[in-house]
């Protein structure tokens, strides 16, 4: 029998195609894909598959980080061997665990997650997201997609270089945006 963590990994390939499908859609794939794939998300039906992946990612990765956030445990893991999606290396997963007021069908892919970097001077997260991407399009996204800014939530404190803009489709289909990438978050939680 193949273990949750194998038969997640052979749904990389829908799940890419879902989110190139939902990039290319909204017209930002091109100025999206210059920018570094920080990580991609699983995220897990009940706290027992959650378990079961923790065990599994210790075969092929580190635990790099167990935090609460958002109300829910998080778990990130730095994969001993990247994974190839949308023509990038990708190095760290991230476990969503459920929230209390979630319900998932399954344990799957969940979303892909892209540093974009703050813009220098005085400018908000979001001033950026439409100087990179184009007023234009983020417009057209607020008007027909899910857009959401927020600052998760880590073990009881909040992290403004943590900030986040999502975006997700009808279908499920979510990509967020961030300025910082994890692996610099990670060693910022542990001096805070």
């Amino acid at each position: 029998m193949v273990n949750l963590l194998s038969q997640i990994f052979q749904d990389t390939s829908v799940f890419e195609e879902k989110i190139h499908t939902f990039i290319t859609a909204i017209g930002i794939q091109e100025k999206l894909l210059q920018f570094q794939i920080d990580h991609l998300a699983i995220h897990v039906k009940t706290d027992e598959d959650g378990m079961d992946l923790m065990r599994s990612f210790s075969h092929i990765g580190k635990t790099v980080s167990d935090s609460d956030v958002n109300g829910r445990k998080v778990c990130v893991f730095h994969l001993l061997h990247s994974v190839l999606f949308l023509g990038q290396n990708v190095e760290f997963v991230e476990l969503l665990f459920p929230k209390s007021d979630q319900c998932f069908e399954s344990s799957n892919w969940d979303h892909v997650e892209f540093v974009i970097p703050r813009q220098a001077g005085n400018y908000t997260y979001e001033d950026t997201i439409m100087y990179r991407l184009g007023k234009e399009k983020i417009d057209f996204i607020k008007n027909n997609y899910t857009y959401n800014v927020s600052v998760p939530m880590i073990n009881g404190r909040t992290n403004d270089a943590n900030i986040s803009v999502s975006i997700k489709n009808t279908d499920g289909s979510l990509i967020k945006l961030h300025p910082t990438a994890l692996s610099h978050v990670l060693i910022m939680e542990k001096n805070f």
